[in-house]
Formats: C-alpha cells, structure tokens, sequence
C-alpha cells in the first residue's frame, strides 16, 4: 500500500516542540522538527547525508540543526550551511530533504509531497471550533498499532458505540436499531450524520445538561478530510429543538490521524465544550471519559481487528457489510482515488544503463 503524499499531515502538537529536536516517523519516514530563534518550527529528513546518524540527536545551533556526531550544520531549507573540518568548504551533496511545514490552531501541519504543491490555507483550519475564548479544551495523544484507514473506519461508523462503549460515551443498547446514519459528499469531504431520538442523555454529558432526566436528541456528525482528518460535533437537544452544530450542549472534537507506517497511526484530539466553562474539574471529568473510552475500549478493539485482518487491504478480505459502512467505504474509495491519481501523476525515475565490461 502506498500513501498520500500530497497531504497535510499532522507532525504533533506545537506545544511540544520547544527547544530540543523532536524526533517523530510519518509515512515510514525519520522526521526531525526543530524551532528557529523568532519561534517558526522547521522539518528536516532526520538522517545525516555523513554518516547516518540522526540529526535529531543533535542540538539547534540559531537557524541550523547541527548534527550531534561530526557537527555538520544544516539550514531549515536542508542545505548545509557549516562544515566545521578541513577547509571547511561544503560538500555539493551535504544536504537534506525539507518539508514545508505550518503552525495552526495547536497542531503542526507538514507536507509530505512535492513542496511546489503544498498551499498553506489547504491545511485543516480548526480556527471555528478551537480558538474561541469560552470553548475550553481537553487534548490528548496516542500511538495505536493499526493502520490509519482501520481507524478511519471506526470513527466514521458510530454505530459501535452502542455496544463498545455503552456506559461511559453512550446508554449502551438503549439505543440499538434506532440510530439513524446519513452518508453526504461534499468535494473530498466525506460526512456522516448519526442520529438518536428520544434518548436519556449520554453519561459524559449527562451532568453538562444539569442533572435533568428528561430524554434528549443525540447527534454525532463526523466530517472526514483526506487524508486522516476528522472534525466531530457531538451535542444534545431538548426534544423538537434544532440540531445544528451549535446548538444545546455540545463537543467539538477533532481526531487527527497520522500515519506512522502501514500497520501504526499517530491519534491525536482536541474537544471543545460549551458547558462548565469555569470548572476545571469538569474538563477533567471530560478528559477521563474520553481516554478512557479510547485506551480501554476503541484502541484495543482496533488493535484486535487490525491484527485478525492480517492485512490493510480491508476489501480483499470481502467484508459483510452493513448500512453504517458507508461513510468508511466512501472514504475509502476517494483515498484510493487520491492515491492513483498521485501514482499517475508521479514522474518517472529516468533509467541509466551502463555496458557490461567483458573480462580479459
């Protein structure tokens, strides 16, 4: 399987890229990050064209990284910009691969492809959903041993959380066979709308709406963007009132999927909340909820699936497939459209041929 390249991908969160080099693997490739003095942070191929050693086990000298084992030094363009032996003239082949590179709304975006292609504003602009100064935030960040369309595949389908997670994210079979699940397109976007009627609130919201037990609407509304991006408003509503993004209690969360390689994914989230705005604990409360239903209920589950499958090809194995699949097979068949069209596109690597040298 090959990857997306011509994408954002997330390369962690800002805040934790501080002064040390930050070593982290995307698309099965050594990336090191690093922050330059006035504070942008720059991506390098984290691997010394000298001896192969990690630049990332070095140290930021100004604008440069300098290579912790013979000290070669090199700019956030790649190129090597000191040679602190000899003559100390710079190598022609003294460089290494950069990656743009963006800081927006707490997480890094780079660009894996070609750096001609990549557009700043294309990155996934949260800026709606995280920057408001009376949405607080609860975040987090896991390594899961599975590949990236697995996990894409649960979070579009929302149907398991009647049965994974019932008892801390819903009210368990309360809910089973009334779910209504709505599979929209919008360009490359992929939506799926989840609709319960007529329920208890869910636990981890049932004391946002104020210890009332009256049964409420749900709604849970993921929007999928190429290549591992999802952005999620879950809220609830007094029965017969809107169900819009902003209506009632509501969660904005973004599930932001990285590859690592074909058989482990870098998740990182963000969940905003407009209820018990100036109650610590209340954010707490709401952190423990959500990592508990990730590490203890989705993250082995998919764990488990992704190694009985024994492969990431999910169609070869023929699945059964039921009606809340069809945001994930949507997705699925635009990934592998976006993926044939960068194969197509791809330059071919000209071809040397050399004589045979016939002994004498």
């Amino acid at each position: 399987m090959s990857f997306l390249k011509n994408q954002w991908y997330c390369a962690g969160f800002g805040h934790d890229l501080a002064e040390r080099p930050l070593a982290v693997r995307i698309l099965d490739e050594p990336i090191v990050l690093y922050r330059l003095p006035d504070g942008r942070p720059a991506a390098l191929h984290d691997r010394c064209p000298h001896r192969f050693a990690p630049l990332s086990r070095g140290k930021v000298c100004g604008e440069s990284l300098q290579c912790g084992y013979h000290g070669l030094e090199f700019g956030a363009d790649g190129s090597c910009t000191s040679n602190p032996w000899g003559d100390h003239a710079i190598p022609k082949a003294a460089r290494v691969r950069s990656y743009p590179l963006v800081e927006r709304d707490m997480f890094l975006w780079i660009w894996m492809g070609d750096p001609a292609l990549a557009r700043e504003e294309e990155a996934l602009d949260l800026g709606t959903f995280f920057n408001r100064p009376q949405h607080p935030v609860v975040y987090d960040s896991y390594k899961l041993e599975a590949n990236y369309e697995v996990v894409v595949d649960n979070l579009l389908d929302l149907s398991h959380g009647i049965y994974l997670h019932g008892g801390t994210l819903t009210n368990g079979k309360e809910g089973a066979g009334k779910m209504r699940v709505e599979m929209k397109q919008e360009g490359d976007t992929v939506i799926a709308l989840h609709r319960r009627d007529n329920e208890l609130p869910a636990p981890f919201l049932s004391k946002a709406w104020g210890g009332r037990t009256e049964r409420v609407n749900h709604r849970s509304d993921m929007h999928w963007h190429p290549a591992g991006n999802l952005v999620h408003v879950v809220g609830i509503t007094e029965i017969g009132q809107p169900q819009g993004r902003d209506d009632g209690v509501y969660l904005h969360v973004a599930h932001i999927l990285t590859p690592i390689s074909e058989r482990q994914t870098h998740y990182h989230w963000i969940a905003a909340r407009n209820f018990a705005l100036d109650d610590a604990e209340a954010g707490k409360a709401l952190h423990a909820a959500i990592h508990r239903a990730f590490t203890q209920e989705d993250e082995p589950m998919i764990a488990a699936v992704q190694e009985r499958m024994g492969t990431t090809d999910l169609m070869a194995l023929r699945p059964v497939l039921l009606p809340g699949d069809a945001a994930a097979l949507r997705a699925r068949r635009i990934t592998d459209q976006l993926r044939k069209r960068e194969l197509d596109a791809a330059p071919v690597a000209p071809v040397t041929f050399r004589a045979a040298v016939t002994p004498t």
